[in-house]
């Protein structure tokens, strides 16, 4: 673990694949066990990342800090990057008229492999209601598709274990569990290296997820500084 920041209010880290964000059920290390020496008894995570998900992550340490940053989350203020590798060479140019390409979809959970994600399914005649019903601590909570957006570019094409992979820059600007690993997979078609869930897995070569946040844009939440935090995929 690297305490990129640290101060009175808020504490940002870099996250190694296969650490919880927050205290499990399962015996997994957290960050929160990882980070129990920092003398602050407020300390909270302000948002997650999958446990198989490396990166930057943000940690208030006053309540003050906690309440300030979860509005500027969700209010989409927060600029996130994430590098990731995905399988094969993609061949896809950009637009012509633009820098980046754009993926806008609605995302739903999959009835067929809950609690996972996919791609929300078209209305038919026969499946007029695209609401899904899923099943949490014995309740039963319909859920209808939501919107997910995410813009990417192709950083660079590389070989992983003498296969291909193609070097994404991925930037979600909507916050879905899972999106950017369903929209590498189910709009791309190009899974990410080491997704056991949306891919091929250890299949490929690898058992880590290669997906990273690599790069964190805030506005410090006391003093309204703009802080930028980057750190460097372990891929």
């Amino acid at each position: 673990l690297r305490i990129l920041y640290c101060d009175a209010h808020i504490c940002v880290v870099n996250k190694p694949s296969g650490v919880l964000s927050v205290p499990g059920h399962r015996r997994n290390p957290s960050n929160n066990d990882i980070t129990s020496s920092i003398d602050n008894i407020d300390q909270s995570v302000v948002h997650r990342l999958d446990m198989a998900t490396s990166g930057i992550i943000v940690y208030a340490l006053t309540k003050e800090a906690l309440s300030k940053l979860h509005i500027t989350f969700r209010d989409r203020v927060v600029k996130k990057t994430y590098h990731a590798l995905v399988e094969g060479h993609l061949l896809l140019p950009p637009p012509p008229d633009e820098d980046e390409n754009k993926i806008d979809v609605d995302m739903e959970r999959d009835p067929n492999n809950p609690p996972y994600m996919r791609i929300a399914q078209p209305r038919t005649k026969n499946n007029k209601d695209t609401t899904t019903t899923r099943r949490i601590n014995h309740k039963f909570l319909r859920e209808a598709p939501k919107p997910s957006k995410t813009t990417w570019s192709i950083l660079s094409y590389e070989y992983r274990d003498g296969k291909p992979v193609t070097r994404l820059e991925m930037r979600p600007h909507t916050g879905r569990t899972h999106q950017l690993r369903v929209h590498a997979s189910q709009v791309l078609g190009t899974p990410i290296v080491g997704d056991d869930i949306y891919g091929s897995g250890g299949k490929n070569g690898s058992y880590t997820l290669c997906l990273h946040a690599q790069r964190l844009c805030i506005h410090h939440p006391i003093s309204g500084a703009a802080m930028i935090f980057e750190a460097d995929a372990p891929f």
